[in-house]
């Protein structure tokens, strides 16, 4: 588990202070719980590194699950991409599971 804080949010926000990022599995697939929000104060390339060590280590299905994620920035939407990246390189896949209204609109 990796865990930060932050003091103040960008645009004012600051209903959830601290990130959190919970790693489990379930058969082949390795879930990466994520909690709060996903911003560059918070968690520069945090979430990429975390992927990337998944796919080194020989993972190859990584489910994000962004149930508990109410706000990510462009920063955290680019390690996204990134890690999706990474695991098909790997010849895996990286899913999304989770993802509220707000977030999708991105």
């Amino acid at each position: 588990m990796q865990e930060t804080s932050a003091a103040q949010l960008p645009h004012g926000r600051s209903r959830q202070q601290r990130s959190r990022q919970d790693e489990r599995h379930s058969a082949d697939v390795v879930i990466l719980d994520l909690r709060g929000n996903m911003t560059l104060c918070e968690s520069p390339g945090r979430l990429f590194t975390a992927i990337e060590q998944l796919v080194q280590k020989g993972h190859r299905k990584i489910l994000l699950n962004l149930s508990e994620v109410p706000y990510i920035d462009s920063q955290a939407l680019g390690d996204i991409v990134s890690g999706g990246r990474v695991t098909s390189d790997a010849r895996g896949g990286l899913k999304l599971r989770g993802i509220s209204e707000r977030i999708r609109r991105l």
